[in-house]
């Protein structure tokens, strides 16, 4: 009697393989399942910049000495940003200087801060450069933790000036030429009065006197200002716009492009009065 013990045949184990393919597929699904569990992330608190003028002009300004404006940049979005730079660009950016450090400076929203900038002529004629104020925020919460934040879109603000001559001159022919011209013969009566130049103070009858024009040519049209009866070359009069200054911002309307200040150039806007309010449009807010 055979009292062995029966053979058991084990069989080889068979591996499940899966393919490549529909392993990722697979893992995607997972990660996507995952994703609320990771919890809410917001972009909504993102800071934004603006100036309270797209163009920053100083007007005119005797070479050699200079001018300071201010300028308010403020944080009108939800986030908090950490101002980083404020850069001039331009051929003429050597004229103008920002007096004001942005270092470690920091705007919550609604918070502002007031820049001030520097315009130096070295000589006479117009000027011009770009102002770029830029930031960045340290990083977005949400339930699941921080993101990296995106970087606050730079603030660029133009900035305008025109350098003029002196018009304090040394009067050597002792004429109180308030003009600036030392123009002795008095001859060129620009104003049509009968009146020679040194003596009316207003050569070229706009009533802005000469002393307040002075001699530069803001523009550039080769006609000094105090000869000029459209110094801005905006299409009205001297005589008409003043030497007044109806946006308050230190250039007087007979210089500034835009005299009252609602961005659109006084040249579009021209000196009829389209609402018949007695005011022109140019001046109409």
């Amino acid at each position: 009697m055979d009292h062995s013990k029966p053979h058991h045949h084990t069989r080889p184990s068979r591996r499940l393989r899966i393919p490549t393919g529909a392993l990722l597929w697979i893992c995607a699904c997972l990660l996507l399942a995952m994703l609320p569990l990771a919890g809410s992330c917001s972009f909504d608190q993102v800071a934004v910049l603006t100036a309270d003028t797209p163009m920053l002009s100083f007007g005119s300004q005797e070479v050699g000495t200079s001018s300071t404006r201010p300028l308010t940049v403020t944080n009108d979005g939800a986030g908090h940003v950490v101002l980083s730079a404020a850069v001039l660009s331009g051929a003429q950016n050597s004229a103008f200087v920002v007096l004001t450090s942005l270092d470690e400076i920091s705007l919550g929203s609604s918070e502002a801060i007031e820049i001030e900038i520097q315009f130096t002529p070295t000589v006479e004629g117009s000027y011009s450069a770009l102002l770029e104020v830029s930031g960045s925020q340290d990083s977005l919460s949400g339930s699941g933790g921080d993101l990296d934040a995106p970087t606050v879109f730079p603030l660029q603000v133009q900035l305008q000036g025109v350098g003029i001559a002196s018009g304090d001159d040394d009067d050597s022919a002792g004429d109180d030429d308030s003009a600036g011209d030392d123009d002795s013969a008095g001859d060129d009566d620009s104003a049509g009065d009968d009146d020679d130049n040194d003596d009316d103070g207003d050569s070229d009858g706009d009533g802005i006197p000469d002393s307040v024009e002075g001699t530069g040519d803001a523009d550039g049209d080769g006609t000094p200002d105090y000869l000029d009866d459209d110094s801005d070359d905006d299409g009205i009069l001297d005589s008409d716009e003043g030497a007044g200054d109806s946006d308050d911002d230190g250039i007087p309307d007979y210089l500034d492009d835009d005299s009252d200040g609602d961005g659109i150039p006084d040249r579009d806007e021209g000196d009829g009065d389209i609402d018949g309010d007695g005011i022109p449009n140019y001046l109409d807010d």
